[in-house]
């Protein structure tokens, strides 16, 4: 059984940093679909292309929240694209917050969201994916290492408001989807990720 497994992550293959997350089963009864967002708040981690999606989902009549955690340079203007399009019931800024914090985040969260039109290898989607959080994210540099398309995540199409609103939208209709995939996901990071596997992979 997933539930309670604890993972040790590298943060990459052959990397030495490592943490820890456990993967929580979510309850589908919650009629608010809770996303959120992890990462520094910048023009390449498009955070304001996501709450552009986000006025799409409250005009279709959506039931969501979303969280942003992180600070950054871009934090004035996703502030105002928040103010401007209205969304200030829906969206919540953190700021920055220690990783135990960050974790409770995790925990609580339906669907993780990482529209990133430029991204390494991103721990932060490890993070998600060991926790039992679903992605949405967008296929640049490293992230197709980790989410494929369907199977262990969903991919937007880079800088595209409409294809990331799609992609939300059938995760916020679709609660199956949205385990089937988390499991996928935590089996990805578990089988390709995990530090004591990894390590066996060297003796």
């Amino acid at each position: 059984a997933l539930g309670g497994n604890v993972i040790v992550l590298r943060s990459i293959p052959g990397a030495g940093s490592t943490f820890q997350f456990t993967f929580t089963a979510r309850k589908s009864a919650n009629t608010t679909t809770k996303l959120l967002c992890v990462g520094r708040l910048s023009a390449a981690k498009g955070q304001v292309l996501l709450a552009q999606a986000c006025a799409q989902l409250r005009d279709q009549g959506l039931d969501f929240s979303l969280t942003l955690v992180g600070d950054g340079p871009d934090r004035q203007r996703i502030e105002q694209t928040i103010a401007s399009l209205q969304l200030g019931s829906h969206i919540t800024l953190t700021g920055s917050l220690n990783q135990e914090a960050v974790k409770a985040h995790f925990a609580q969260a339906d669907v993780f969201v990482l529209p990133s039109l430029a991204e390494g290898i991103p721990v932060v989607l490890m993070e998600a994916m060991s926790s039992g959080v679903p992605c949405v994210s967008t296929p640049v540099n490293g992230i197709p290492e980790l989410i494929a398309h369907d199977g262990t995540g969903l991919l937007a199409t880079p800088g595209d408001v409409d294809s990331l609103a799609r992609q939300l939208t059938r995760l916020i209709q679709q609660p199956e989807l949205r385990q089937s995939l988390a499991h996928a996901a935590h089996g990805k990071v578990l089988a390709d990720f995990d530090l004591i596997r990894n390590v066996a992979r060297l003796s």
